[in-house]
């Protein structure tokens, strides 16, 4: 009486469950949300290194004269400015378009 039957239940071997891949259900992957959350920090740095560079400055130029440490300091402070922005571009620029919001500008 079974015929087919046993076989037909063997053929049911029900479906693979994916991982999740949004966990804070905001229609965005969580690889993306972490990709953008961490060219966010870039941007941050990036900013916070340009204006330490700019204060240095305006500090330095009070006096109306810039001494070697002052000009070695301003150097450094400068290339750091640089090097910040320099991975917040890369960072920015790596994201899926729709997700760069205003990032790009910031720089």
């Amino acid at each position: 009486q079974k015929g087919e039957l046993p076989a037909e239940l063997g053929k049911l071997d029900g479906i693979e469950i994916p991982e999740v891949t949004d966990a804070d259900e905001n229609g965005i992957a969580d690889d993306t949300d972490a990709q953008r959350a961490d060219a966010e920090k870039a941007v941050e740095a990036a900013k916070k290194a340009d204006e330490n560079a700019k204060t240095a400055l305006a500090e330095a130029i009070k006096d109306g004269l810039i001494t070697p440490t002052e000009k070695a300091e301003l150097e450094k402070l400068q290339q750091a400015a640089e090097d910040k922005k320099a991975e917040a571009t890369t960072k920015v620029e790596a994201l899926p378009d729709d997700q760069k919001g205003e990032l790009p500008a910031e720089l």
